[in-house]
């Protein structure tokens, strides 16, 4: 395996005497809050993963990661793609730490981001990432900037068509999940509880669903539909999205990405 052009470090910090006490709970919850981050950025930027994740060092008085970044067996995007998904989770983790949304991480970035952040004045004292000049401490400092963000999202009328799964009502805002058969792998539906027994009924069904989308700053997709109105569908099961009105080409999922795109 090649050198590696770009690495960076991770490392965590236990509350108390002993920094380097941290639980294996919190390191294995924190590692997968990182990859999720890296993954989510990745795909964002690339349309889907380009680059593994390599562990080349492993510290254990305080626990640190040095991880490089190697360009999958079937990666398309060329060289330098570790470095963009660095450069971009870096860049919103910036944004984040002085209490603003750059609008670089989309959604589930921003998801693991706030998963990083969980333990941090609870069990561990801070995450330490570092990445050439970069360097970030998700620290209690940061937890309150983080929960002084304004986040940014575009929210437009649309429909869409997918089938119903994995109904969540233990929640302020019951959601649903869509998946529809072309475009991202899922989106969070959220529903009024009024509806609760047409979306129960609806499970494992395709679902006509019309309400506002909401997209982080050039999303291609949304991550989120505050549902106005749901149908279930008959038809053909294999033809399971709608958007705007118009039919599931490639040509229109162009269209509506680059109209993303324009937004500001």
């Amino acid at each position: 395996m090649a050198e590696p052009k770009t690495t960076f470090e991770f490392a965590l910090a236990a509350l108390g005497d002993d920094e380097g006490d941290v639980s294996l709970s919190d390191f294995r919850k924190e590692v997968a809050a990182v990859e999720a981050a890296l993954e989510a950025v990745d795909e964002d930027l690339h349309g889907r993963p380009q680059v593994d994740w390599i562990v080349k060092d492993l510290h254990h008085s305080q626990p640190t990661l040095q991880l490089a970044g190697y360009p999958l067996a079937d990666a398309s995007s060329g060289d330098g793609a570790a470095e963009r998904v660095l450069a971009t989770f870096f860049g919103g983790l910036e944004g984040l730490a002085r209490g603003q949304d750059n609008g670089q991480l989309g959604n589930a970035a921003l998801t693991a981001v706030k998963k990083l952040a969980e333990p941090v004045g609870r069990t561990l004292k801070k995450a330490s990432l570092i990445w050439e000049e970069s360097a970030v401490a998700v620290d209690i400092e940061f937890r309150a900037a983080l929960a002084k963000v304004q986040f940014l999202t575009e929210a437009r009328p649309e429909d869409w068509e997918g089938m119903l799964e994995e109904v969540n009502v233990h929640v302020v805002k019951p959601t649903f999940r869509l998946y529809p058969a072309a475009g991202p792998r899922w989106i969070t539906c959220e529903f009024d509880r009024s509806d609760l027994e047409k979306v129960r009924a609806a499970i494992t069904k395709k679902v006509f669903v019309e309400g506002r989308a909401l997209y982080r700053p050039q999303a291609r997709f949304p991550h989120r539909i505050i549902v106005d109105t749901l149908n279930t569908v008959t038809g053909d099961p294999d033809d399971l999205i709608r958007l705007g009105g118009a039919s599931p080409s490639e040509d229109h999922l162009e269209k509506l990405a680059s109209a993303r795109h324009d937004w500001h």
